[in-house]
């Protein structure tokens, strides 16, 4: 997929960042792309899409390849922005609405295109030949894991100095000295 791409009247389609209900982003593309279709707007919205990539997940010494969205809750669309194209994507259901920034003239929000350069890496991740992995740890290793930390932060904290303060506040709102009893701690530099 390009960047950019020229239409059938010379216009430049640029990509767009479309915010969607958090977990209906397929349902989104589809309805979108139904939408082009029976809208006849096939020349001004070229492409729909939603970011994923294969993701390589170890639970409990398992491999199990899935596809994961890269950005929960957005796609990426390929449109020439104007007034129809950017009614046929706002009001398709599902859409919460462009990415956009004010515009200083005209006081309203107005859809920032992407750069090329992250359309190009967002595209580069998606068809990327090595798949990330991410090991998912099972309760039991995570409380054993929890543990251990435990323990080392128990020795740390053992070294550590306790030295009780007492002070005296003047409230500002009521002028009334309040004593509070509060315990602060000191760490000694320990070369580990």
């Amino acid at each position: 997929m390009t960047t950019q791409s020229d239409t059938t009247d010379g216009t430049v389609a640029r990509w767009y960042i479309v915010h969607t209900y958090s977990g209906q982003e397929d349902r989104v593309q589809k309805n979108l792309e139904q939408r082009v279709s029976t809208m006849d707007v096939k020349d001004k919205i070229l492409n729909v899409v939603v970011p994923t990539e294969e993701e390589v997940e170890i639970s409990e010494g398992e491999r199990k390849t899935v596809q994961k969205k890269m950005y929960a809750g957005y796609l990426i669309v390929q449109m020439v922005m104007d007034e129809e194209s950017w009614y046929v994507v706002r009001n398709t259901p599902g859409v919460t609405g462009f990415i956009s920034a004010e515009d200083e003239r005209e006081k309203r929000p107005k859809p920032i295109p992407l750069e090329d350069s992250e359309v190009d890496r967002i595209m580069s991740r998606m068809t990327s030949e090595a798949p990330r992995v991410r090991v998912a740890m099972s309760p039991e290793s995570l409380f054993a894991s929890k543990m251990v930390l435990s323990l080392t932060l128990w020795a740390r904290w053992m070294r550590c100095l306790q030295i009780a303060v007492k002070c005296v506040c003047t409230f500002p709102f009521s002028g009334v000295k309040r004593r509070l009893n509060s315990t602060f701690f000191r760490l000694r530099s320990h070369s580990y």
